[in-house]
């Protein structure tokens, strides 16, 4: 019997190895679009404020994908339920607001953009193309050292907790990122 964990807000198999993935995807990608993308804005936008720190970017990274992930689940957000789905919009008018109106919440934004291209290539492009395996996925060095990590073995010796398993357990688009 494989490892289940049902209660990551990520992946129905609640492989670690699949969250330490998405969280890189999301460093190196906002790294790689502050360096690129960010310079090229226009100042208005910016007001030449440039993070160096990515803590509220990697935050926000996590919550868009949760919110595409389960846009149907309530949350309560300063006594006010509403649905995931609008949480991502709800943070930007409340960052807004602190901000007088005066500068839009970038690092918000840049870390939802990165989060939009995640979720893009691991669950949309896959079902627009009929195919059913992720464009982005886990390689199978992280499964292993994940495996290793938290003693179940490597993905491919069928040691450790994954009894029967012929290697990393590939899994469908259908409500999972990083399959």
């Amino acid at each position: 019997q494989q490892h289940h964990n049902n209660n990551s807000p990520y992946y129905t198999r609640g492989e670690s190895s699949d969250y330490v993935f998405t969280l890189l995807f999301g460093m190196i990608g906002i790294l790689l679009s502050n360096i690129l993308l960010l310079p090229k804005l226009p100042t208005s936008i910016t007001h030449n404020r440039f993070h160096t720190f990515f803590n509220r970017h990697l935050t926000f990274y996590v919550v868009y994908i949760w919110s595409k992930q389960h846009p149907n689940a309530r949350v309560n957000l300063f006594g006010m339920p509403l649905a995931a789905a609008y949480l991502p919009l709800a943070y930007l008018v409340i960052g807004y607001a602190l901000n007088n109106g005066e500068v839009i919440p970038v690092d918000l934004l840049h870390g939802m953009f990165v989060g939009h291209i995640y979720f893009y290539l691991a669950c949309i492009v896959p079902k627009v193309l009929g195919g059913r395996r992720a464009v982005v996925s886990t390689p199978v060095v992280l499964v292993d050292l994940c495996h290793w990590l938290e003693g179940r073995g490597l993905a491919g010796d069928g040691g450790g907790g994954d009894e029967g398993n012929d290697g990393p357990a590939l899994v469908d688009v259908d409500g999972v990122i990083g399959g």
